[in-house]
């Protein structure tokens, strides 16, 4: 990769500059005070155990698609602009995106906004504008996925076998890459500190090997996460899942949110033990017993606390199905449907903030995509609810179908119990679209909600398997699943919803 990179109007000079801190509290009431110029009901609240950070209802994707409009100049200038002029302070990152390229092109970007470099291009009201700083945003990284540039050193060392990486040599938990990974991030990035490290899709790779290996290595996994937090490499952890956790319960591949995150209470005490005792004998060898480590972060529960799916027009499952336990005692009994609730909602009781991935995913798959009039015009008289900015621009002028991804991405971050929805920037489109939604118009209201994704799929939303159609997507039925889930209300389930072996859609997407 250049040291030097031309991108539009921006010149960025290779740089070997780590940047400390971490998002906090008063950094992100900052951001939206001094930087953002979206709307106040643009951004939730999540607290991470030492005060509540405010985060935008989008977030900002690395992933470009190598036949498509991005590229490793425009991943930059989009990072760029989306958090010094869209208002999003979110950014995520993923090992796998164009073979770890991605994270370089967000470093880069990250290298320019902390620097301060630029950032009068991005302003529109100058007289506000301030200096981007690392407490103001979240950054996210993943682990999982690894290459011989990762196994060839630790194999070398004796610290990872063939057996770890078997069969493929492409994906690896264990510690000793998780470690790796997480370090070659970090310095990929140039931070110090990663807010969320995500495993990625680590259910769906180790499923095969039988429920008892898949606990025992996410268990691993979470340990050397932990480790990593009371040493201040990350904030929290979390999990990047296709489709296990969004299938029908007695789907033989479906795994319960509730029995996952005793796993991580259990990690967080043998890595607090660990480095306790560790501490202990550091303090003997250096006669420093009884003196307080201040640079040690205060940790006092377990750090799982994000939960990355796909949630779309195609893929609603995650807030729509009451398809998980809501209490980790009735993981055996799936069958009553009162003890069962969506994913988001389960989530949140469990203190865990959901980001919906691939909220455009269903753009050109919709049943009624053909029909480009009803999904992306502003007509009233639908029940579809228009957006302001869609005509204003002419990125979204005729034919309409243009105007889909606003609209689309409106929808999946407007969802009851989901943080935010995150959307690659790398195409100029997409960036608009994100434009649009955060700086001109409010999440969409429960009834809204309603009304389009019965409009988007016109009940014809197929969660039993190819050519098996589900009725439970009629409007009645997404009020009792999704509105009264809210109340804390039971949520019904039709016959309908058993489910193919299949389980859900097959749309196995990389960029997900």
């Amino acid at each position: 990769m250049p040291q030097n990179l031309w991108c539009g109007k921006l010149f960025y000079p290779g740089t070997k500059a780590v940047f400390s801190g971490s998002v906090s509290s008063s950094g992100t009431k900052s951001y939206i005070k001094q930087v953002s110029r979206a709307r106040d009901a643009a951004y939730r609240e999540f607290d991470f155990g030492d005060g509540p950070v405010q985060l935008s209802t989008v977030a900002a994707g690395s992933f470009w698609e190598v036949d498509g409009k991005g590229n490793y100049s425009t991943v930059v200038s989009g990072i760029i602009g989306a958090v010094q002029a869209n208002g999003i302070n979110i950014i995520d990152t993923d090992v796998a995106f164009n073979d770890g390229v991605s994270e370089l092109a967000t470093g880069e970007a990250l290298a320019a906004i902390l620097s301060g470099k630029d950032s009068e291009l991005f302003s529109q009201e100058k007289q506000y504008q301030q200096d981007v700083m690392r407490n103001m945003f979240l950054l996210t990284a993943t682990v999982g996925p690894v290459d011989e540039e990762i196994i060839n050193p630790l194999l070398k060392s004796g610290e990872l076998s063939e057996s770890d990486i078997a069969p493929t040599r492409s994906y690896c938990l264990k510690p000793a890459c998780i470690r790796a990974s997480v370090a070659r991030s970090r310095e990929r990035l140039r931070v110090s500190t990663i807010d969320v490290v995500l495993l990625r899709h680590p259910i769906e790779e180790i499923f095969s090997l039988g429920s008892h290996e898949l606990e025992l290595r996410l268990l691993e996994a979470f340990t050397e996460l932990e480790l990593l937090r009371l040493e201040g490499t990350i904030r929290a952890y979390g999990i990047k899942s296709y489709h296990s956790l969004r299938l029908s319960p007695d789907h033989h591949r479906s795994v319960m949110l509730q029995s996952i995150v005793p796993l991580a209470s259990k990690a967080f005490v043998t890595a607090s033990a660990t480095k306790a005792q560790a501490k202990k004998e550091s303090d003997e060898k250096e006669h420093t017993k009884g003196i307080k480590d201040e640079t040690a972060p205060s940790v006092k529960k377990h750090g799982f606390r994000f939960l990355y799916v796909p949630i779309n027009a195609l893929m609603p499952e995650a807030w729509l199905k009451a398809w998980q336990a809501r209490e980790a005692g009735e993981l055996e009994n799936k069958e009553n449907d009162k003890n069962l609730a969506p994913l988001t909602q389960v989530a949140q009781s469990l203190g865990i903030a959901v980001v919906a991935t691939a909220p455009l995913t269903q753009t050109r798959k919709l049943p009624n995509a053909h029909k480009a009039k009803k999904i992306g015009s502003i007509d009233p008289k639908t029940d579809l609810f228009s957006l302001e900015g869609l005509d204003r621009h002419p990125l979204f002028a005729p034919p309409v179908f243009i105007r889909r991804p606003p609209r689309l991405l409106q929808f999946s971050r407007s969802l009851p119990h989901v943080l935010s929805a995150s959307v690659g920037v790398a195409d100029p489109s997409t960036s608009l679209a994100a434009t649009v939604v955060l700086k001109l118009n409010d999440p969409l209201t429960d009834s809204q909600i309603r009304n389009v994704f019965s409009e988007l799929v016109q009940g014809k939303y197929n969660v039993a398997g190819k050519g098996e159609k589900d009725q439970s997507a009629g409007g009645n039925e997404i009020k009792s699943n999704v509105l009264d889930s809210n109340n804390n209300n039971n949520s019904n389930r039709s016959s309908s919803d058993s489910v193919h072996k299949d389980g859900i859609v097959d749309q196995v997407n990389n960029s997900v």
